[in-house]
């Protein structure tokens, strides 16, 4: 008795706070070359596709401008089932989100949950947290006689 295959499409969203939208440049490239900084160049993406040496792990087609940012509509690979789903990322209302949905994961739900899932987030939220650089400050800062005195 193998493990279960995820039938159904699934929909994931990492999000972090933003106070002001990131170029439209830099929302369209940054999430793919930070992924490939962060996994050391083992995943390494390039025409349209994530790849571990030969074998393509998931394509996209060409990025669609939307409202907020950009969207990237899956065309295969190894870990897509099917050619349906797609990865948007955006800026609205101070906040800055990737969100894949209608994926269908090639993997069985449970190798899946424990390997693509949480890479997925935890690469994600590295890359959203870069592009968000450090937060400004809350207040202006107290004078420097001010400090002295506290």
């Amino acid at each position: 008795m193998g493990a279960a295959p995820i039938t159904h499409a699934i929909a994931i969203v990492d999000a972090v706070q933003v106070p002001r939208p990131p170029p439209a440049e830099r929302l369209r490239e940054f999430y793919f070359a930070a992924a490939q900084r962060y996994t050391l160049g083992l995943i390494r993406y390039n025409m349209g596709e994530f790849r571990v040496g030969p074998v393509a792990l998931i394509r996209f087609q060409p990025p669609v401008a939307t409202p907020t940012g950009w969207r990237f509509d899956l065309s295969g690979g190894l870990l897509v089932r099917g050619g349906a789903g797609s990865l948007e990322i955006g800026w609205r209302d101070g906040i800055l989100r990737l969100d894949v949905s209608d994926y269908t994961p090639a993997l069985p739900r449970p190798v899946y949950r424990l390997t693509q899932l949480l890479f997925h987030h935890f690469l994600t939220r590295l890359v959203l947290l870069q592009m968000r650089g450090r937060l400004p400050a809350m207040a202006l800062p107290s004078p420097p006689f001010r400090r002295l005195g506290g």
